[in-house]
């Protein structure tokens, strides 16, 4: 009886400090500069690394390569700039108690932007329509804007919205709700774009002007008379 009680002992040890490198999810973030680097926070992969397994019995450290994880060579810090897009990190999980290890991989990928092609007639001179006679007139953004956010992309995957505020775009609140018979409220009057990708959830922003253009004006002029011959 009192082999087997050992055994079982010396079984719950050895299974409770076993390491185990889990396969973490991807680290994304959105290109804010399109130039296909960001930093990453490599630390937000250590819970899915360790899982249920207690972080004070075991230590996370990443690397750029295998050899390096192997080795326990020149870990990356946590805040990680990507050297290629996408890029493979390694993940080596540690026992503290034991120095056993093992190890895995973690994919950093930074993601591109929606695309927002404005004509330039709509960004250097706003969306003009002739006034009515008091300032204030209807605009159709679904048909003069909407075209021209989407261009060639399917509008399936984007979410478009239109804002009056440059930080309700960024958030997403308060969209403007009647697009297709928006009336003005100043003039002119900056209206901001959101385009968010549906697959990645990256957002654009963007923005142009409505303008009501005033009527010409019409100066009487005095009676012409001929005399006739």
């Amino acid at each position: 009886m009192k082999i087997k009680i050992l055994f079982f002992v010396l079984s719950v040890s050895f299974f409770s400090y076993s390491q185990i490198a889990n396969q973490p999810s991807p680290l994304t973030i959105c290109d804010g500069d399109d130039d296909g680097f960001a930093e990453f926070n490599l630390t937000n992969a250590d819970g899915d690394v360790l899982g249920d397994q207690n972080s004070n019995d075991f230590s996370v450290s990443y690397y750029e390569t295998q050899a390096d994880a192997n080795a326990n060579n020149n870990p990356l810090v946590a805040s990680y700039i990507n050297v290629l897009n996408p890029q493979t990190i390694y993940v080596r999980v540690e026992n503290i108690n034991t120095g056993n290890y093992e190890t895995t991989t973690l994919q950093l990928e930074v993601l591109s932007l929606p695309e927002m092609d404005l004509e330039e007639e709509l960004t250097a001179n706003g969306y003009g329509v002739c006034d009515d006679g008091d300032n204030f007139v209807q605009f159709d953004f679904d048909v003069v804007v909407t075209p021209d956010v989407y261009d060639t992309q399917d509008p399936a995957e984007y979410a478009l919205s239109y804002h009056l505020t440059q930080i309700n775009a960024e958030d997403g609140t308060n969209a403007i709700e009647n697009t297709s018979n928006y009336t003005n409220i100043t003039n002119p009057q900056t209206i901001y774009i959101r385009l968010e990708s549906v697959a990645s959830g990256c957002v654009t922003i963007g923005n142009f002007n409505l303008i009501v253009n005033p009527l010409p004006v019409v100066t009487p002029v005095d009676d012409y008379t001929h005399c006739e011959l």
